[in-house]
């Protein structure tokens, strides 16, 4: 073989190449396109119109999606620690169906609107109760949303710190809950 012959063959891989870069390109772009969805997790407090600030506190789970497309968010799901060298448990959430519902009333896992669908710029909150039973007493790594597709959707893991570090001021004597059980597939 010659060097032509070489450069033909490294021009020709370099073609297939670049015809396959542009054809993912194109089907992730255009195709098949992933919605981002940003979720952030606070510790909210309820400030009547007075300017009071009033006892009720709710921790808020919130998803924005910037697009391009509609999600739709199936469950807000959290990781809990398990130990050092053992797997996170993963477990799902159940919000409250609104801010205002006591901290017993009936929820489901699609409460407080999970399961619509939630189109470009929009927002969606969810609120769990802050309690000393709350999932917040166990060593929660991270909490976030699931979409239809089984992409998650995670919460920045400083605003999930500063949630436990809260809700560990306001309930200095709340035990975790025993290990949870390993995850089973």
């Amino acid at each position: 073989m010659t060097t032509a012959d070489y450069a033909l063959i490294v021009s020709l891989l370099s073609f297939v190449v670049a015809l396959g870069s542009l054809t993912w390109s194109v089907w992730a772009k255009f195709i098949f396109p992933k919605p981002r969805v940003r979720v952030s997790i606070a510790v909210v407090t309820e400030v009547q119109s007075s300017g009071n600030v009033g006892g009720l506190s709710r921790v808020s789970l919130d998803a924005v999606n910037f697009g391009p497309g509609v999600v739709k968010l199936s469950s807000a799901q959290v990781k809990i620690s398990r130990g050092m060298l053992r797997k996170p448990a993963r477990g799902i959430a159940t919000p409250l169906p609104d801010f205002y519902a006591s901290d017993d009333a009936q929820s489901n896992p699609l409460g407080g609107g999970l399961g619509r669908p939630l189109h470009e710029a929009e927002e969606l909150a969810v609120y769990f109760p802050f309690h000393e039973a709350s999932f917040l007493k166990n060593n929660v790594l991270a909490i976030g949303f699931s979409d239809i597709y089984g992409r998650m959707h995670w919460a920045p893991r400083h605003q999930v710190k500063r949630a436990t570090q809260r809700f560990h001021e306001k309930f200095p004597d709340a035990k975790p809950d025993p290990t949870p059980p390993p995850n089973r597939r």
